[in-house]
């Protein structure tokens, strides 16, 4: 697919948000979009804003982005019925919904006819907290079988989505199994060779802070681990912020914990570079784009054994799965193994980021979704 030249075509990208917010989707669907501006293609991206604090419209990086008001109740779900409207009144050749739990997709694909675009594509994205587990079963009942009853072709980024919707081996000719991707292109090799370990450990989070991302844990465990060196790092936004900070200070963990918030990317992979371990403790993933990238800068995961974790990483090999709900003592014991064992560290460091180099290289994944746009 690399070789064969795509005739250009016009596409739009629908999502629940987009740059500037951050997350695994935004992530995903910005670094899709303009790589396919790169390659020659004219691309929209229609979003929600449920805050209302971006412009309507604006042209990043090539790529032209429509924002619309919507509801999003649990910061979830992302409400913006305006969405089936717009596409119904254009014309493209692909039109692209991510994000299955959340309500732009469903207007993506009632929107859908022969006229608005020629195929419908979906990328699930799944990470539903049990939470929500309810209104999840809702949803699937009325929504979900529409929207892959309409769609060309159901893209997954792990196996393990497939145990998520119930109904969606009816569909197991649509179903691609394509993982997001890392641009190494933005990484300086040199950087992440030497990861040095000299006066205390680096421990990074990077994410959303909400709970079903575990950092309840990452907090006991920083309380908790007083017998090494060490310093975390927690770089991400979210509804409980605040919430989380105030914890921190009345366990007086403030010289141990930090929050950064929201970052630029170079900033964020300075924090990459200088990281030796990456926690992600939460309670479902499908695939974090966060987890991924930070393998690729050499950072030795620990992460829980759920959804798409345990396919990206390898127990013992590439990085540390534990069971959730995560046991006291768990990822304390993994830490301190690797503090005391330098050689186990830096071999599980080379492994994680040869892994991601191997198996995630985004132009070979972006191929390939360019691939099932061209069928």
């Amino acid at each position: 697919m690399d070789q064969k030249k795509v005739p250009e075509m016009k596409i739009i990208q629908v999502c629940p948000r987009y740059f500037p917010d951050i997350g695994g989707v935004e992530t995903h669907v910005k670094e899709l979009s303009e790589w396919l501006v790169r390659k020659g293609h004219d691309v929209d991206v229609i979003c929600t804003d449920p805050t209302n604090q971006y412009p309507r419209f604006e042209i990043i990086n090539g790529v032209k982005v429509h924002r619309f008001f919507g509801f999003a109740p649990f910061e979830s779900y992302f409400f913006a019925p305006q969405i089936s409207l717009y596409i119904k009144t254009r014309s493209y050749d692909i039109l692209h919904a991510h994000n299955y739990r959340a309500f732009p997709m469903f207007f993506s694909a009632l929107a859908f006819t022969p006229f608005s675009a020629k195929k419908l594509i979906i990328t699930t994205h799944l990470g539903f907290s049990k939470t929500f587990k309810i209104l999840y079963k809702i949803y699937n009942l009325f929504l979900g079988n529409y929207i892959c009853k309409k769609a060309f072709k159901i893209v997954i980024v792990s196996p393990a989505e497939i145990n998520e919707i119930p109904f969606i081996t009816k569909y197991q000719k649509k179903i691609c199994i394509i993982p997001n991707g890392v641009d190494f292109n933005k990484i300086s090799s040199p950087i992440v060779q030497n990861k040095n370990m000299t006066d205390k450990f680096e421990i990074l989070f990077v994410g959303r802070i909400e709970k079903l991302k575990g950092i309840d844990e990452v907090i006991r465990i920083s309380a908790t681990l007083q017998d090494i060196p060490f310093q975390v790092t927690i770089v991400g936004d979210g509804p409980y912020r605040h919430h989380y900070e105030n914890i921190v200070r009345c366990l007086m963990l403030d010289d141990k914990i930090e929050f950064k918030g929201r970052i630029t990317e170079r900033d964020l992979h300075q924090i990459y570079t200088k990281s030796h371990i990456f926690l992600l403790l939460s309670e479902y993933e499908a695939h974090s784009i966060a987890l991924t990238e930070a393998m690729s800068f050499g950072i030795v995961p620990i992460v829980t054994h759920v959804g798409g974790n345990s396919y990206i990483v390898k127990n013992g090999k590439t990085g540390f799965l534990v069971k959730y709900p995560v046991q006291k003592g768990d990822v304390e014991t993994i830490i301190r193994t690797l503090w005391n064992d330098k050689d186990l560290f830096e071999r599980i460091s080379r492994n994680a980021r040869q892994e991601i180099e191997n198996n995630y290289e985004i132009n070979h994944v972006f191929n390939q979704i360019l691939e099932i746009y061209s069928i």
